[in-house]
Formats: C-alpha cells, sequence, structure tokens
C-alpha cells in the first residue's frame, strides 16, 4: 500500500454543521404574520399612546393631584420605555421577546372587549412552530 500522492491528500477540516443554536440571519419580512401584523403593531400602537399620556401628564393638559403625578408620570414613562424596547426585540427575533409577550398577552387578556379579541389571536398563533423558530425557542 502507497502513501498518498499530495495531490491526493486532503487535509482540510471538515465543514462544521450548523446547529439550533448557531444565530440566523433574521429578515423582518420573512417574520410571521402573528409577529409583524399583531404584537409589533400593537405594542407600537400601546407605546405611542401611554407616550403621547405622559406629555400630556407632563404639559399640565391632564389635571391630577401632584402626589398622583408623581407617580403616574414615573409609572407609564416606564411603560412607554418597556414597550419600545419590546418592539426592537421583536424585530431582532430576540427569545426573551417571545416569552414577553406570552406575559403581556396573559395579562392583557383580561381587558374585555377590545384587547382579549386581539390578544386571543396573538395567543391563537404564538405557540405555532414557525413562531416559535422566529424566535429560537423550542
Amino acid at each position: 500500500m502507497q502513501p498518498p500522492l499530495p495531490e491526493q491528500a486532503v487535509d482540510e477540516a471538515p465543514h462544521p454543521i450548523p446547529s439550533d443554536a448557531t444565530p440566523k440571519a433574521r429578515h423582518w419580512n420573512s417574520a410571521p404574520d402573528v409577529i409583524r401584523l399583531w404584537a409589533y403593531y400593537f405594542s407600537c400602537f400601546v407605546a405611542f399612546v401611554v407616550t403621547v399620556g405622559v406629555l400630556l401628564l407632563v404639559c399640565g393638559v391632564i389635571d391630577i393631584s401632584d402626589e398622583l403625578k408623581h407617580v403616574a408620570i414615573p409609572f407609564y414613562a416606564g411603560i412607554s420605555l418597556f414597550h419600545a424596547w419590546h418592539i426592537f426585540s421583536l424585530r431582532r427575533g430576540a427569545a426573551v421577546a417571545w416569552w414577553v409577550q406570552v406575559f403581556i398577552s396573559a395579562w392583557a387578556v383580561w381587558g374585555f372587549p377590545l384587547f382579549t379579541i386581539i390578544h386571543c389571536i396573538i395567543f391563537s398563533q404564538w405557540f405555532k412552530p414557525e413562531t416559535k423558530a422566529w424566535f429560537g425557542v423550542r
């Protein structure tokens, strides 16, 4: 048996096989509809409404006591910042955004009737394999 000639020798390492842990490039247009059309836009709407409410409180258009104002402004500003973070996390496909949306929908489903309808639609699609795959959740 002769050793292989140099041109026949293959010293290349095998190519690594991508695993589920390998981050995949996510294109927003390929996200499932429940993310793009329901969760994302509804979070944008909530962030907008809460931000406008905070601005109205700060400008004094909404007249409440000073004690309540000192609690309401930071509380609603925090909700607005939370939704802004959630919006960007949905677009990135961060796994934590999937879990946060589960919590938001479970809590908001009690806001009868409008929130119940919207979050029931989100819940009905949220546990589908393609939605979980977008976020990398098993």
